[in-house]
């Protein structure tokens, strides 16, 4: 039976796990415990140390009213789908990044099958299109472009504008799997602190797109983009791939240069900043500047 969830997370519950304070403490068995972490609430500007139950969540996000005035699930169905896919390869790189940090391995190349790439590269998207800063700034362009282009049938009912949104939404470079054959030939790494003591942390737009010689669109050959997998791994996707078999794993051992990607990905947040312990969020936070909430113009998305 397909589940009908009044609150729908925009960021995996399996996914929040990986920056709760205990992730990496077997020895801690209290499951309300073990699955808390520290966020700091960007609207609110207050910070708070809470179950993931209650993180990155809103109530029927991904739902609405149908025709027969009954709330549809079918896309955050979809999404449970995915992420119960996927699951099982982010754990299984984060054992393997620990296995590695405990024999202090610097280096190490996985062969990885085309489908394990193919997966690793479409929750990198998923990542991206998911979120309310993208949903959200569709709707707004959406909305504004019917005001002046349809006023006299424009319905701010729920109905099918949330439907078409959401969809829309989910598919940005998904049309004839164009973000995966951009990527597919790129190096996918798998990148993570030497010692235990550091750890990524992540916000609700986890991906952060990086090009020092100018614009950072996806289709740019120098354009990396950097997703938090867990708080002990970031994925970066960079430039060409000799060898499309290998999923390439390197540890970082300058801290100042984990902490200047974690203040990265932190002025990106436009809901919340999360990590595993306040203390850490409270160094990052300090003196940041937030960037602008994306736009929608022109037809546009606009980071």
């Amino acid at each position: 039976m397909a589940n009908k969830p009044k609150k729908q997370h925009y960021l995996a519950q399996f996914y929040l796990k990986g920056f709760c304070t205990f992730y990496n403490h077997n020895n801690v068995t209290k499951k309300k415990i073990k699955e808390k972490l520290w966020y700091y609430d960007v609207k609110r500007n207050e910070f708070r140390n809470q179950n993931i139950l209650e993180v990155a969540a809103q109530n029927y996000f991904y739902s609405w009213t149908n025709e027969k005035g009954e709330k549809d699930f079918s896309v955050e169905n979809s999404l449970q789908k995915f992420e119960n896919q996927i699951s099982p390869l982010i754990n299984e790189i984060n054992e393997f990044v620990i296995a590695l940090r405990q024999r202090k391995d610097k280096t190490y190349n996985v062969t990885v099958n085309s489908n394990q790439r193919m997966w690793l590269l479409e929750f990198l998207r998923m990542m991206m299109v998911r979120v309310p800063a993208l949903i959200n700034t569709l709707n707004d362009g959406f909305i504004n472009d019917m005001k002046e282009s349809f006023p006299e049938i424009l319905d701010f009912k729920e109905k099918s504008l949330k439907e078409d949104l959401l969809k829309t939404a989910l598919n940005v470079g998904n049309y004839e799997n164009k973000f995966t054959k951009i990527w597919f030939d790129r190096e996918i790494w798998i990148l993570f602190p030497s010692s235990p003591e550091t750890s990524f942390i992540t916000t609700d737009r986890p991906v952060v797109r990086f090009n020092k010689k100018g614009a950072d669109g996806l289709a740019y050959d120098d354009t990396e983009v950097y997703l938090p997998l867990t708080q002990n791994c970031l994925l970066m996707v960079t430039s060409n791939e000799s060898d499309v078999s290998k999923l390439r794993f390197s540890s970082l051992n300058d801290k100042g240069l984990i902490r200047k990607h974690n203040k990265q990905q932190a002025s990106y947040a436009t809901e919340i900043v999360i990590g595993r312990d306040n203390a850490l969020l409270e160094s990052l936070l300090k003196n940041l500047k937030f960037k602008p909430p994306p736009i929608w113009k022109d037809g546009h998305y606009i980071l």
